[in-house]
This record gives C-alpha cells, sequence and structure tokens, in this order.
C-alpha cells in the first residue's frame, strides 16, 4: 500500500528535503521495522522530539506497514496527569505480563534528554521503562541508516484496518479494552483529504504539533500534499515548561518572517499562540493563517 506517499507533492520541501529523501527514509524506516520482527496489527509509538523527516518517515512507514500508531491523548502531557499514567502503565505490565507497545521509535538525543528529565517528572521512569523494555522493543531512528532504500510492502493494508489509536483509557484506568479508540485508514483518509481546502499550492506551512496532538497528522498531509513547503516549528509550552521557553519562540518566530515566511499552520494551544504573537508584528493583517481542528 502506498496510498500515503502517493498523496505526497512532487515538489515539496519539507525543510530541506525533497519527496524523493521522504521515500528513501520511510522505505529505511519500514527495512528496520521488518527485520525487527514488526507483523502487521503491532502497536507503535514513534517518539521523535523534532517535527522533520526522522519523525515523518517513521509515521509514514508504520502507516503503510500496517502498525497502528499509538497516539497519546493530549491530557497526558499535563504535569498533574503523570503520576495517574504510569500507575495505569505498571497496571497494564503486571496485569497482562506483556509490555505496553510492541515498539517505541526513541530519538531523543542527549539535549533532549537532559531537558525532558528537568520539566517532566516521569521521564527518568518513562526512559528506563524504553531501556529495560517495558514499553516493547526499541528501536532509534540512527539504526535506519545503513537500511536498504528498497520499497518493501509484504501484505496488504485495508481502509478498514486501524491506523491510530488513541489511549485515553490510559487517563481512566480501564486498561482492559486499552486500545478501544481506534481510527480507521479509511476514516484516516478521509479526515486527510478533508484538509486541502485550507491550503494554498503557494503556502509554506508551519509544523507546529507532533502527531499525537489533535488532528495534526491529517493537517500535516494536507500540507504535504497541497504546499510548496512544509517548515518544522519548535514552539514548546511556557504552561509545561517554564519561562525559559521565550529564546526559543523568539528564534522560531522567524520562520514566519522574511522572503519566504510560514503563511499556515496548525493551531497551538492557547500559551504557545500567545508567546509566539508577542514575537510576531501582527496578525491582523491575515498574512498568517492559523488552522483549527
Amino acid at each position: 500500500m502506498k496510498m500515503y506517499r502517493d498523496l505526497i507533492r512532487d515538489d515539496i520541501r519539507l525543510n530541506k528535503f525533497g519527496k524523493q529523501d521522504i521515500i528513501d527514509q520511510t522505505n529505511q524506516a519500514k527495512q528496520l521495522l521488518i527485520s525487527r520482527g514488526a507483523k502487521k496489527g503491532d502497536i507503535v509509538n514513534v517518539s521523535i522530539p523534532l517535527n522533520g523527516i526522522k519523525q515523518l518517515s517513521f509515521v509514514l512507514a508504520c502507516l503503510e506497514l500496517g502498525l497502528p500508531l499509538y497516539t497519546n491523548h493530549d491530557d497526558v502531557f499535563h504535569p498533574q496527569k503523570q503520576k495517574i499514567i504510569r500507575h495505569n502503565v505498571e497496571e497494564y505490565i503486571r496485569k497482562f505480563n506483556k509490555p505496553f507497545l510492541n515498539f517505541v521509535v526513541d530519538g531523543a538525543d542527549q539535549n533532549s534528554q537532559r531537558f525532558h528529565e528537568q520539566h517532566y517528572e516521569q521521564y527518568k521512569w518513562l526512559n528506563e521503562a524504553r531501556n529495560n523494555g517495558m514499553m516493547g522493543i526499541k528501536l532509534t531512528p540512527d539504526m535506519a541508516e545503513d537500511a536498504s532504500t528498497e520499497e518493501i510492502q509484504p501484505w496488504e493494508v485495508n481502509d478498514d484496518d486501524p491506523a491510530l489509536f488513541i489511549a485515553e483509557e490510559l487517563l481512566t484506568g480501564e486498561i482492559d479494552d486499552l486500545y478501544k479508540n481506534k481510527v480507521l485508514h479509511g476514516q484516516l483518509l478521509w479526515r486527510i483529504q478533508s484538509t486541502f481546502d485550507h491550503f494554498q499550492e503557494d503556502d509554506t506551512y508551519g509544523y507546529g504539533m507532533s502527531y499525537h496532538h489533535g488532528q495534526s497528522l491529517e493537517h500535516l498531509f494536507g500540507a504535504l500534499h497541497k504546499c510548496k513547503t512544509v517548515l518544522s516549528v519548535q514552539i514548546a509550552s511556557r504552561e509545561l515548561y517554564g519561562r525559559n521557553m521565550d529564546a526559543m519562540v523568539a528564534r522560531e518566530s522567524r520562520k514566519f518572517k522574511g522572503n519566504n515566511p510560514i503563511t499556515v499552520m496548525y493551531e497551538l494551544h492557547d500559551v504557545m499562540m500567545e508567546d509566539l504573537y508577542r514575537h510576531l508584528d501582527s496578525n491582523e493583517d491575515g498574512n498568517l493563517k492559523i488552522i483549527s481542528y
């Protein structure tokens, strides 16, 4: 099944990468997953901090292989929820005597790990759980670098196969039915196509949210289909991480200015939008179009 890569505009630029780069790295990701024993229906979480080609290639690989993406509900990132989630994950592992996921693709480098350890109370436990296999077989993006770029599709993936699992049950503790909430491929493709009218062919899209937030994945594919350029934007929430995020927001806001600025983006959370607008001249003239879901 190549329906997802077929959506991507032939002359797209994702940061500095073109469509063939995306396809090559997707094929490498697929080769890696299959070589490590991935089978259709296995559940995968892709945890690669920077929104870019590495994250996209593994997301594409999972979608094309029929490996449902484990997606967090937005509320799981709030600090007051973390102990509840940890308890429910550990309870799941104890009760069913198996890892929480089949695979986790972890792309956190040393800087990212330090950042998360500083701001994310449960990160050390999460990292230990990944390293010990509690979260499933751990892969890193660099493992795919030497893999073949040859296209591989060992089985068919259909519209009624699950594409995403949204694990709201981590918040409720209903772990017996952990993967109840799912989005099928047919539903996801319809939702992607419904975003096309938000974009124009000369737009530059600011990719500001990882795939697990709301419908940011659908809008990313819509942008890859219609826009001329997709730029990753790193704006962290001061609500979660404090005022030391200001320097990052100031740096990233430059991507909205200059000769080829971002013209459209997916709506970030309220405090993140407030921080972005503080560094922009104005949004009243309509130069930046915001897409909500």
